[in-house]
């Protein structure tokens, strides 16, 4: 599903993919900010009429499939049992990020990392108010948002210098102190 709930139809989904994969693997070769939309398309195998049917430009494809990906593992993992009573479940998104090092270093150097991180935190604060709405039925809509923008805001602070690290902190020891972080945020019982 896309995240605004719409099914992706099989050729979207491989277009998509295709780029994916071209820009990670292209990313790793030269910085991003030089990838040109002619070689992501060469690399990917699709034409440029296929990009430009379902992204505006690099910057819109990077913001828009980095808040996919944040939004897919945070709504994935936080729907699963155990973490049914956790307000953002992150681990999964730590773990997808740990898997792509390089990727994440190309990342980190963009012009782009300000635009792609607004989005992740963006799409967060959607799926905390949503889970709030479920955890803390008593918040009033203003103190539901200001808690899911204050969560969101803290966990993309902590993934952006996790990133601009290199990774160095054990992901495990991240989701720690952030489920001890929204344990505390959630148990704050003023309305």
């Amino acid at each position: 599903m896309s995240g605004n709930g719409r099914r992706v139809d099989r050729r979207v989904a491989d277009s998509r993919n295709r780029i994916a994969n071209a820009i990670i693997e292209l990313g790793q070769q030269q910085p991003i900010d030089r990838l040109t939309i002619g070689q992501l398309v060469v690399h990917a195998g699709i034409s440029r009429s296929t990009f430009y049917a379902h992204f505006a430009s690099l910057g819109d494809y990077l913001e828009r499939s980095f808040g996919n990906m944040i939004e897919a593992h945070a709504r994935r993992a936080g729907a699963e049992e155990p973490n049914r009573h956790q307000l953002l479940t992150v681990s999964s998104i730590l773990a997808h990020v740990s898997n792509a090092p390089r990727y994440v270093a190309a990342i980190s150097r963009s012009k782009y990392r300000p635009r792609m991180l607004a989005e992740g935190e963006r799409r967060l604060v959607i799926v905390a108010d949503e889970k709030l709405r479920e955890l803390r039925p008593d918040l009033s809509p203003a103190r539901r948002l200001a808690m899911a923008t204050f969560a969101a805001g803290g966990f993309m602070g902590t993934l952006r210098n996790w990133m601009e690290g290199g990774l160095s902190r054990p992901r495990e020891d991240l989701d720690a102190d952030f489920q001890a972080f929204t344990a505390a945020l959630v148990g704050d019982r003023r309305p």
